[in-house]
């Protein structure tokens, strides 16, 4: 829990197996979609937004 980068890894393992079934697959997309959303979330932003504060651009990982 909170491990974002052992989360990532865990669903492209996951996703590498040719054998996994469809439903398990559509299922660890989104947790790793949902895992790179939070690493994103917690990396700091450059500082000297407005009103001093950080800022945080978040992108989409494409799917490989």
């Amino acid at each position: 829990m909170g491990d974002c980068t052992a989360s990532i890894e865990a669903c492209d393992t996951l996703r590498g197996m040719p054998d996994l079934p469809e439903a398990i697959r559509r299922q660890t997309v989104l947790n790793r979609e949902f895992a790179v959303a939070q690493a994103v979330a917690t990396v700091p932003g450059p500082s000297g937004g407005r009103h001093g504060r950080e800022q945080t651009t978040v992108t989409r990982v494409n799917e490989a």
